[in-house]
């Protein structure tokens, strides 16, 4: 869905003569500093895009089965386990994410867990996109057709439990309230579920590369290495 998306960071960030993406967006603009919430010292607006993740993925997955390809789960213990012993693999995309770390043909110890933590809220109303980057936090409000994601937390090298902190939720939902009052404009949140997960972070940023391996008959696979992407605004960050 198209939506609007005011993005405000706390402390005014040294951004060099310009901001490279401005012209790739419509109707970007820098957010003067009289419109600006308390305490903001910068902020942008434009238009962007918000998706379902989890119904795209499977829009994606029921093309990739209508185009005549086979979706296979198999267990592998190393990567060249996915293409060694096929003669008719050609390219292997390698995306375990945080298990790029201990997967055996990788063992990038550079990449690590950063726990995260969402609120999925019905509140249709919500129409545009609110974040809020600090230095103690990071607070979003991201509208996909009905359902609204609310965060959230970056807990850095964190394998803690998997299961919601109650606390924490209170102060999403706290600070996102404050970012966007209109999410109890009519009445209490409609609280849908709570979310736990742990985004792959990499140390020397994303790893997009690509590795020639030979297989049993001596053949070039193509292995493209694709994970550390950890969160949003790193698909600006690969175009640029």
């Amino acid at each position: 869905m198209r939506v609007h998306i005011y993005d405000f960071i706390e402390k005014r960030p040294d951004l060099g003569s310009d901001i490279w993406f401005k012209d790739f967006v419509p109707e970007f603009r820098v957010i003067p500093l009289e419109e600006l919430p308390s305490g903001v010292e910068y902020g942008v607006s434009y238009i962007t895009v918000s998706l379902n993740v989890p119904k795209y993925l499977q829009w994606l997955l029921d093309q990739f089965i209508a185009n005549g390809s086979k979706r296979k789960k198999i267990h592998l213990s190393h990567i060249n386990e996915s293409f060694f012993a096929d003669n008719e693999i050609d390219v292997v995309v390698n995306c375990t994410g945080v298990n790029a770390r201990t997967f055996s043909g990788v063992m990038d110890n550079t990449v690590f867990p950063s726990r995260g933590q969402t609120i999925l809220v019905w509140a249709p109303h919500i129409k545009t996109v609110h974040i809020l980057t600090n230095q103690d936090s990071f607070t979003f409000v991201v509208p996909r057709g009905g359902e609204v994601i609310l965060g959230g937390t970056m807990e850095m090298n964190d394998y803690s439990s998997k299961n919601p902190d109650p606390k924490t939720a209170e102060d999403i939902i706290q600070r996102c309230v404050k970012l966007c009052p209109e999410l109890t404009l009519d009445k209490n949140l409609q609280i849908i579920r709570h979310n736990v997960g742990r985004r792959p972070y990499r140390t020397n940023g994303i790893r997009i590369e690509v590795e020639i391996i030979k297989n049993s008959t001596n053949k070039d696979v193509i292995i493209c290495h694709n994970y550390g992407h950890h969160s949003y605004g790193n698909a600006f960050k690969n175009i640029k």
